[in-house]
């Protein structure tokens, strides 16, 4: 896990920290199904990236990774709008955080 953000605190005022292949209930929308990545290690308290968004730091994953364009990604879902990929999207291997085209556009805004 690496500090992501030092603004970023849970309710007793721990620093939320960016979490990798976590799958955990999110704390803000509930849904088990969702890879959470942003969370409070001593509150066991976690969220994914749509209801708690890690700070954009040019075109890195919250694990401080490059994230590269790769043009065909099948079988995988977008870590931040949930929706299924069907073409082209941004992806960190080793956090397996993948970010599809539509949201990289909304980011870039």
């Amino acid at each position: 896990m690496i500090n992501w953000a030092a603004n970023d605190m849970c309710q007793n005022n721990h620093q939320l920290q960016w979490v990798k292949k976590h799958i955990q209930k999110c704390a803000q929308c509930g849904p088990v199904d969702t890879m959470s990545r942003y969370g409070c290690v001593q509150c066991n308290i976690y969220y994914c990236v749509k209801c708690r968004q890690p700070p954009v730091m040019g075109d890195f994953c919250g694990g401080g990774h490059e994230l590269k364009y790769v043009p065909n990604l099948k079988y995988h879902s977008c870590d931040v709008c949930r929706g299924s990929i069907s073409g082209g999207a941004y992806r960190c291997q080793e956090c397996d955080y993948d970010v599809c085209e539509k949201c990289w556009i909304v980011k870039e805004d």
